[in-house]
């Protein structure tokens, strides 16, 4: 094996180790509204959704929804 290929083995080896010792995903976590839905309401969703807009009902409080 020439130089080159020792280096690339042991740099994947290395890459492994890092990835492999790494937290697991965000994804497999409980959700929670605050966390996790409340951001993308209010991205894609809260523009219409309020009261006087387009959307058929306001979602901006626990009330309303």
């Amino acid at each position: 094996m020439n130089p080159v290929h020792k280096i690339i083995v042991a740099l994947a080896g290395i890459a492994a180790l890092i990835l492999w010792s790494l937290p697991p995903s965000q994804a497999t976590g409980d959700l929670t509204f605050n966390k996790d839905i409340a951001p993308l309401f209010f991205k894609n969703c809260a523009e219409c959704h309020r009261q006087g807009e387009t959307a058929p009902f306001s979602a901006l409080t626990y009330k309303e929804v």
